[in-house]
């Protein structure tokens, strides 16, 4: 159409139409987005653990998203999936590494101690991450961070779950650091740093050797001194083993898909301590998604013509509208890759 309206309105399309290096900045952000939006809507699941993936999803996306790597478009033919540093938009690569930063900032760098140590126990407690080697990733490179997250779980463990009649930690076992602590139970001292110096440790257990955790600081005296107690004796060192020390001796599980739940079930005849704390460090969601759900189906049916029915009335249809969903959905289960 040359005339009239329609041809205005073509002009007017004209001035904004996309043209081929607008669609390529699309697609190139949108495979920068890709991989972040697949972990964010697994872990928003709300039918598995998820906290214990926090951890190694982060880390792989930020190897995903490094500024000066390659990018994948997952949807392009064989031989065009992957564009060099050098093929991406100036501004997309911009974006990318603005992003990179970001996520490593938050979720790294400037995460507090206390929650950090949360998802360190989590991710310690998954059978699939245990050693700390996450899929696709070098392994050295989380040296420190499987250290201080050994000295966390063993805070953790001895000051909340390990039964009194069990021997206490071995003298191997790597002292509490300022990144310890912060589980269920904790008390606010551990919280706030329970890292005692040497001369206290020395002080507090008449001389022996520092090296043990904080946590026994408020211990009674005899306990504490015979966690520090020496001896060359094998049959001792294998008795001093409690159920911790026996659960990081086993080996990882390779199994990415694996039902760590069910895992921790049949575990639960040996560590039967243990498999408590992993149920309630593991039942932990890793994202609000699933309690946003509920205020929204319960906002749709406390609408106006329902205002005057009691609280108990919302909780119990919610509860039905929950369990009948369940029932019939299929467990959203998505790939550890």
């Amino acid at each position: 159409v040359d005339f009239g309206a329609e041809a205005a309105k073509n002009d007017a399309y004209k001035a904004n139409r996309l043209d081929h290096q607008d669609w390529d900045i699309i697609a190139q952000s949108v495979a920068v987005l890709q991989a972040s939006a697949q972990a964010t809507k697994h872990l928003e699941g709300t039918t598995f653990p998820t906290i214990s993936l926090v951890l190694p999803y982060v880390y792989r996306l930020l190897k995903l998203s490094s500024p000066d790597g390659m990018l994948w478009l997952s949807w392009k033919p064989q031989g065009q999936q992957w564009l060099r540093m050098n093929q991406i938009n100036l501004g997309v690569r911009k974006a990318r590494e603005a992003f990179h930063n970001d996520l490593e900032r938050r979720l790294v760098t400037d995460m507090p101690s206390v929650q950090r140590a949360e998802l360190d126990i989590a991710t310690l407690l998954d059978p699939r991450f245990k050693t700390y080697k996450f899929p696709g990733l070098n392994q050295s490179d989380f040296d420190a961070e499987k250290s201080n997250a050994i000295s966390a779980l063993r805070c953790a463990w001895s000051m909340d779950w390990k039964p009194s009649n069990e021997p206490a930690l071995s003298s191997e076992s790597a002292p509490c650091n300022t990144k310890g602590g912060g589980g269920p139970g904790t008390s606010a001292a551990l919280s706030d740093g329970l890292a005692l110096t040497a001369t206290a440790m020395k002080k507090a257990s008449n001389g022996s050797t520092p090296g043990e955790c904080s946590v026994f600081f408020n211990m009674p005296l005899d306990p504490l001194a015979h966690c520090f107690l020496e001896t060359s004796d094998e049959a001792d060192d294998i008795a001093k083993k409690d159920e911790l020390d026996k659960y990081l001796e086993l080996p990882m599980v390779k199994d990415h898909n694996l039902d760590i739940l069910a895992w921790w079930k049949a575990q639960s005849t040996q560590t039967p301590v243990l498999s408590k704390m992993a149920r309630q460090y593991l039942g932990r969601p890793a994202s609000s998604a699933g309690v946003e759900r509920i205020f929204s189906k319960a906002g749709k049916m406390h609408d106006g013509s329902k205002s005057v029915q009691a609280d108990s009335t919302l909780e119990h249809a919610l509860f039905v509208r929950a369990s009948s969903a369940c029932a019939w959905r299929p467990v959203d289960r998505w790939p550890c890759r």
